[in-house]
């Protein structure tokens, strides 16, 4: 009964957070959390995050750039959509990125982030995956600040926007997760950068995480890692 409770108020909270989008495109993030009681699922109540495989991600970037977007408005989301998951920042981290923080050295882009409590860092991504859609979006770009991506308002995007382009995308290569919010891309691109690599300072510094903690859970999906388990006998 305490986890269908839970799930019912969880799924109220996400409804909420995804429909109180206002005519100007502006719209208001509780980010309310609900932890799990004892013995629901552990004493942290802690779940293992969402992610996709490679051959789900491969479909994926094929939808991004086949997705019929509305309006205007395809050069910039595809953008979007591109930078997160090559890059694993935050969908906020994206949307207050300004342009003075994005510059071109040899074949990448390096993107200047401030992530949470104003900590900076910086990520990469290559520039023939941008470039087209960078290039068209500054043409067209008619923003009120200096921030990267805006609204067809000139104001700044909502992480509610983002998620229901991700989620349409998703739907679209036939592809369906528990959680299927923009903070899914984060997550596979995470749990793909560890399993490549088996670096959890990398995955730490390119996530932008303040604890090696908080990255050790990626190693949980390392299939190679835990196969080994299969020899033991």
């Amino acid at each position: 009964s305490k986890k269908n409770h839970r799930i019912a108020l969880l799924s109220l909270f996400s409804y909420i957070d995804k429909q109180n989008q206002n005519e100007d495109g502006s719209s208001y993030l509780f980010k309310i959390e609900l932890k799990n009681w004892g013995g629901l699922s552990g004493k942290s109540g802690t779940k293992l995050p969402s992610f996709m495989n490679k051959d789900e991600i491969d479909r994926f970037l094929n939808a991004i750039d086949t997705f019929e977007f509305s309006d205007n408005t395809s050069y910039r989301n595809r953008l979007i959509l591109k930078i997160i998951i090559y890059t694993g920042i935050r969908v906020s981290e994206i949307l207050n990125l300004k342009i003075k923080d994005m510059f071109k050295e040899d074949n990448v882009y390096l993107l200047q982030i401030r992530g949470k409590g104003n900590k900076p860092r910086v990520v990469m991504i290559k520039s023939s995956i941008i470039e087209t859609d960078l290039n068209n979006w500054l043409d067209m770009r008619i923003c009120n600040s200096d921030l990267l991506v805006c609204n067809q308002k000139g104001d700044r995007l909502t992480q509610a926007y983002i998620s229901r382009i991700v989620e349409n995308i998703l739907i679209s290569a036939g592809i369906r997760k528990e959680k299927n919010g923009a903070h899914m891309l984060r997550h596979s691109f995470a749990t793909l950068l560890y399993a490549k690599h088996h670096d959890l300072i990398l995955v730490q510094e390119a996530l932008g995480h303040a604890d090696i903690n908080t990255s050790r859970i990626y190693t949980h999906f390392d299939k190679e890692r835990l196969r080994k388990t299969t020899e033991i006998f």
